[in-house]
């Protein structure tokens, strides 16, 4: 009997774990997901937990709801992978050793050595992130309603989580216009970008379109704004400007876990796994890597491919088909890059959905992003437990 060890229960993590439970008997291979956490986050909805609009328990599920007794689960957090011994290292020194390895850390937020940013930023990357910024959002409005100023929320980057808080904030904003006006129009929000557009990685036209959308709930736009320098209360760009904030929360990149740093399994800037065609580690055929700590490039564009949830639940099931393959004597499978759609969620029930062959804006879009969520749900739940962990997008819809 094989030991296949997963270390992260993100999308790929889980899709991973899933996917072998079902093609491996326990006969056949002993599989283990070690996370710090004990429940897998939905991150697509952290921006809606940092505005109130989301609880916690909504987005966090429990592996064990996912799992129940499929495979193993510890608890703990990974310090270091050590490959020439097959071990991991945990925290106070325990350890687990394996056959196969597959490497689902996902992400951390890189600050790309920008002075101050770090200190004086809120991430957004884990659902602590989104509740500490909720907590600074609920202490600075009404401190500032008392003397009549400006709360001012800038957020640095504009790709998709920059973008869909910005919406957020604003629709959060909007809420509370019928509970408090004053508030409402003392509530800016600003939101810098380094290229030359929002969503840069997606079709003009989408761009485009969700810059104007955001513009429409005055939520202020600056492109070609490289931030140089971040304070306490204010940052300055790279071309001289100067920008005050109260909150400034900071979605503008991110890179490899930095578990990966110190087991040195990666040269790349990033901190990513260079991985090849099967997914494995470079070098390394019984270990295996997917998701946002990987680093792939697409053959076609010779450029490294997004990093995107899609693409990490793709390649999880990739990887456990090649796992199981070379256990059961099997001929592996190369993972390929689609054509991927993309759901952008723009304030309340407007969402653009870019499937590539059409598109969907507005309300139907809003239906699509909750069809893609019941979809998610079926796959990793059981059909009651998921059923049940829908029924938000149908008390809604009762409300129309």
């Amino acid at each position: 009997m094989k030991k296949v060890v997963i270390l992260g229960g993100g999308f790929a993590g889980i899709t991973v774990g899933l996917t072998l439970s079902k093609n491996l008997n326990k006969h056949e291979a002993d599989i283990t997901l070690i996370d710090e956490n004990t429940y897998h986050t939905f991150t697509p909805s952290l921006y809606e937990v940092a505005t109130s609009e989301e609880s916690k328990k909504n987005i966090s599920i429990p592996f064990q709801s996912i799992f129940s007794n499929k495979i193993n689960l510890i608890q703990a957090k990974i310090t270091k992978i050590d490959v020439k011994i097959q071990k991991v290292i945990l925290a106070e020194n325990q350890t687990v050793s394996w056959d196969y390895l597959i490497i689902c850390l996902g992400s951390e937020i890189n600050y790309f050595s920008i002075p101050g940013l770090k200190e004086h930023s809120f991430p957004l990357n884990t659902l602590e992130d989104a509740v500490k910024i909720k907590i600074a959002l609920n202490k600075i409005i009404p401190k500032k309603k008392q003397d009549a100023q400006l709360v001012k929320i800038i957020i640095g980057g504009g790709g998709f989580s920059g973008s869909e808080l910005a919406a957020e904030i604003a629709n959060f904003r909007s809420n509370i216009t019928t509970k408090d006006q004053q508030v409402s129009k003392l509530i800016t929000v600003t939101i810098l970008e380094a290229n030359s557009r929002l969503l840069s990685g997606l079709d003009p036209k989408i761009s485009d379109l969700a810059q104007k959308r955001l513009k429409s709930f005055n939520v202020n736009i600056f492109t070609d704004c490289f931030i140089k320098e971040v304070k306490s209360d204010q940052l300055e760009t790279a071309d001289g400007q100067t920008h005050h904030f109260d909150i400034f929360i900071w979605t503008g990149g991110i890179k490899g876990n930095n578990v990966i740093e110190k087991s040195n399994l990666s040269t790349e800037k990033s901190a990513r796994i260079p991985i090849n065609s099967f997914l494995q580690m470079q070098g390394f055929n019984q270990i295996y890597a997917a998701g946002d700590c990987t680093l792939f490039i697409d053959p076609t564009t010779q450029k490294p491919i997004p990093q995107t949830g899609q693409i990490a639940k793709d390649q999880g099931k990739i990887v456990a088909k090649n796992i199981a393959a070379d256990i059961l004597g099997d001929k592996p499978v190369e993972f390929k890059m689609k054509n991927y759609s993309y759901i952008i969620p723009l304030k309340g029930r407007y969402v653009i959905a870019d499937l590539h062959f059409f598109k969907l804006t507005g309300f139907l879009g809003w239906v699509l992003q909750q069809l893609v969520f019941l979809r998610y749900l079926l796959m990793i739940l059981p059909l009651s437990k998921a059923l049940k962990k829908w029924n938000k997008f149908e008390q809604e819809l009762n409300q129309e």
